[in-house]
């Protein structure tokens, strides 16, 4: 790998011309109690990468140069748990986890999280495989508070999804397959 047991904590991140963290090929990266604000681009872009843990942390704000801008964005990834973490007011999705078309990613958690007034989804997730998404709250985004796409055997439990623009939980087809085999159960839409 390129990288391996990484940790990066307690650290702000404000005003830059891309991403706030980008990262890419690393085994082993806990992101701890970090502010990501107002970069250009993602506040947390990770690709091709394992035994990821973000936790505690905030993205606030990004995408302010008119391309992408997630909260927190992983691209071919395996084993990512999002912990306690909030993305608000960002320009695309707060949470996206995705893939190439033929890919699927496997074994992420977004646990106890909240996703807000995100210029797109408060959580997005592409060809998904073994994932849970639980305990969050996806209020007032601009297209859906949970979004699925090509998952297979995703739990999506005990969320609150209230005040978005269309769906609280879409389940959708993604790049070579339907969703399918999901547990989505003690959720509240408002």
């Amino acid at each position: 790998p390129a990288c391996e047991n990484i940790m990066i904590s307690n650290m702000s991140i404000i005003d830059t011309s891309t991403h706030g963290i980008e990262v890419s090929g690393c085994t082993t990266l806990l992101i701890d109690d970090c502010r990501i604000t107002n970069c250009e681009n993602d506040g947390l872009h990770i690709g091709q990468s394992s035994d990821v843990v973000v936790q505690e942390s905030l993205f606030n704000n990004n995408g302010d140069g008119g391309s992408t801008g997630h909260g927190v964005y992983t691209q071919d990834c395996t084993r990512v748990s999002v912990f306690d973490c909030i993305a608000n007011n960002n320009e695309d999705s707060g949470f996206t986890f995705t893939t190439d078309a033929d890919a699927t990613i496997d074994q992420h958690q977004i646990l106890e999280c909240k996703a807000f007034q995100n210029n797109q989804n408060g959580v997005f997730i592409i060809n998904a495989e073994d994932s849970v998404i639980q305990g969050c709250i996806c209020r007032d985004n601009t297209e859906v508070g949970i979004r699925l796409h090509g998952c297979l055997n995703v739990e999506v439990s005990e969320n609150i999804s209230s005040g978005n623009m269309q769906e609280g939980i879409l389940l959708g087809f993604g790049s070579f397959r339907n969703t399918s085999d999901c547990y989505i159960a003690d959720n509240t839409m408002v």
